[in-house]
């Protein structure tokens, strides 16, 4: 009777003992599979950052060409045409730039002449009128802190966009340049410098 009991016994333990050995299999098969699992969801994660970095990019492109305007690249080359400038194209005038409208229409029947009340009592060295692209420009030669060139000429002669009052900066090879609307006339300002120097002084300006 012991002997029966006693094989009844090992035959329990060989059966708990494949049991536990069935289980570790099954928890080792298990443990295989979780990174077979996770490879999809690592691609999954690879890539939601693609598209991540992918609407960054296109919400800063969007950003950057809000920051432009239509006819940017006109004045971009307007700005280029004063790297070649010597000051002997000018016609001396030592005046006040508000003062100047009188002038430009009895010398060259100009009357498209608007001049922003922050730059109204610039003092002027010279004045000239040039074509550009078709359009007739008057440009002053001044000073207000620095060298600078004031440009006058109707928005619409080169297909220019620009809301009255708004400041628009450009950046040409050398210069760098702010454009705002007056009515029917654009009224640039430029100076050899970047874009942070021409926001400084247009703060300095209150523009």
């Amino acid at each position: 009777m012991n002997l029966q009991e006693s094989d009844d016994d090992k035959t329990k333990r060989q059966t708990a003992a494949g049991a536990q050995v069935s289980d570790d299999q099954d928890q080792e098969a298990e443990e295989q599979r979780v990174p077979k699992r996770a490879r999809p969801r690592t691609i999954l994660l690879a890539v939601g950052v693609g598209l991540v970095a992918t609407v960054c990019m296109v919400i800063f492109l969007i950003s950057d060409r809000l920051n432009t305007f239509e006819g940017a690249d006109q004045i971009t080359e307007l700005l280029d045409t004063a790297k070649n400038l010597t000051g002997d194209e000018f016609e001396p005038v030592a005046t006040n730039a508000g003062d100047l409208e009188d002038w430009f229409f009895l010398k060259h029947g100009l009357e498209h002449y608007a001049v922003p009340k922050q730059f109204a009592g610039v003092k002027t060295l010279g004045c000239r009128v040039f074509k550009f692209n078709g359009a007739t420009v008057a440009q002053i030669m001044a000073v207000a802190d620095r060298e600078i060139l004031l440009y006058m000429f109707p928005s619409d002669d080169l297909g220019i966009k620009v809301r009255n009052g708004k400041w628009e900066t450009v950046e040409g090879d050398s210069w760098v340049g702010a454009v705002t609307g007056m009515n029917d006339t654009c009224f640039l300002v430029a100076f050899k410098g970047s874009k942070s120097e021409m926001k400084q002084f247009l703060a300095k300006k209150g523009a």
